[in-house]
């Protein structure tokens, strides 16, 4: 016969043993999460996500990212959406956007990775084939309507520096300025050329023609400061895929 005492100890250093085997099995559980979680990076993105540029640069990214030891999800949204997840940092960067981004939203919390993404062209846009302009005053001059998408940074800057404040026609979006040139409620559209022809086509807006080249632009990725220790890495990373502008 087994005395009541013993049962009583071997019943507590059982317990025991099973505490101290699960212990470190929960700890290791959560500590494998934590890794798991830190392993993901994520990307706002404004772009359309059926674009050719979009889908071009979410593949790059995935590389770059793999290359490293990390995986990579590019969080598609409207323009605005994406510029305020980032602005929060409720993402870990922005897909591209141009030189001074993070000045225009007014954030300290980012910082330009120094490869270029994206090369396009600013420029006007027209339903008729045959209109032009040979700058930004003749739209002042000649009282032209623009349609204005409100998102897109680089057309709130060139608004500030040429003063067109009372041609623009405001928009959400710039599927919806399409459409008023389409119609001819506007005379003009202000975008970049990969964008505005990648949402044309999406819109099956065909008659869509250059009106007036501005200027060209270069395009950046950018990183939240809290994973300024990668930059040198994905700076290098990127260097094999993109143009390198100046590396710092």
């Amino acid at each position: 016969m087994i005395h009541p005492s013993l049962t009583v100890s071997v019943v507590m250093v059982i317990r025991i043993i099973i505490l101290l085997a699960l212990f470190p099995l929960s700890t290791y559980a959560n500590m494998q999460l934590q890794t798991n979680q830190d392993t993901v990076i994520t990307f706002s993105c404004g772009a359309p996500e059926n674009s050719i540029f979009a889908q071009h640069l979410e593949s790059a990214y995935k590389q770059v990212f793999q290359n490293l030891g990390y995986d990579f999800v590019m969080a598609y949204s409207s323009l605005a959406r994406a510029i305020e997840q980032t602005k929060h940092g409720r993402t870990d960067g922005h897909c591209a956007s141009i030189e001074g981004f993070e000045e225009i939203i007014q954030t300290d919390q980012l910082v330009k990775l120094n490869v270029v993404v994206k090369r396009s062209q600013f420029s006007a846009w027209s339903a008729d084939a045959n209109f032009k302009i040979n700058d930004a005053s003749e739209i002042r001059t000649q009282g032209l309507k623009v349609a204005f998408p409100r998102g897109p940074l680089i057309n709130l800057k060139f608004n500030a520096e040429h003063n067109l404040t009372e041609n623009l026609y405001p928009t959400v979006h710039l599927t919806a300025a399409l459409k008023m040139l389409q119609s001819r409620r506007v005379d003009l559209v202000l975008a970049g050329a990969e964008t505005i022809q990648a949402r044309a086509e999406t819109a099956h807006i065909n008659q869509i023609y250059q009106a007036a080249l501005f200027f060209e632009y270069e395009s950046y990725p950018y990183l939240n400061k809290r994973l300024i220790a990668l930059k040198p890495q994905i700076e290098q990373e990127l260097s094999k895929l993109f143009f390198v502008k100046s590396l710092k």
